[in-house]
């Protein structure tokens, strides 16, 4: 099983990737869908490597249950280079995640951070002008995160059931 960062595509993969992020541009939710549909029908890998390419890019508009059909029951790695997946099998089995979000966000959506300053500071902060809320989770490393993107956020993409809001408008 290849990793995202060895990932080649043939010549149908990369028309489908192309086509979804044509789609992506207008309709985010359509370029996931039409993604979707190849989900069994194209090698893992390229379906990993396409949609990290997409989630990177934009999620605006599309709702957490599709996202969470495109990413369920595809092995981990293809949505991580090599370094990620080592850093992702490093984590202890339950590991306490962040998000930090505007003042209207009650239900979180799927990107998370390990780092509850990136949540804090970044989020709240900077990008809302103060006014904002922090979720706090506790996941299972093996059955609740998808992916691992060991960029500057240390970013967490999850499904997450059970958390905690903290509401910082107060």
């Amino acid at each position: 099983m290849e990793f995202f960062d060895t990932t080649e595509l043939n010549e149908e993969e990369v028309i489908i990737e192309r086509k979804a992020l044509a789609k992506l541009v207008f309709e985010p939710k359509d370029a996931y869908k039409y993604v979707l549909d190849y989900k069994n029908t194209i090698r893992q890998e390229a379906y990993g490597f396409i949609v990290r390419k997409l989630y990177k890019l934009n999620t605006r508009g599309v709702d957490k249950e599709l996202l969470i059909k495109v990413f369920c029951d595809i092995n981990k790695n293809v949505f991580m280079t090599k370094n990620e997946f080592k850093e992702f099998e490093k984590l202890p089995e339950k590991v306490v995640i962040f998000r930090g979000t505007d003042e209207q966000e009650k239900d979180p959506r799927m990107s998370w951070t390990l780092d509850p300053n990136v949540a804090f500071n970044y989020y709240v902060l900077k990008m809302h002008g103060g006014a904002g809320n922090l979720f706090v989770a506790i996941v299972d490393k093996r059955y609740e995160i998808y992916a691992l993107f060991d960029d500057i956020e240390k970013e967490i993409i999850a499904k997450v059931s059970f958390y905690k809001f903290l509401n910082f408008m107060e």
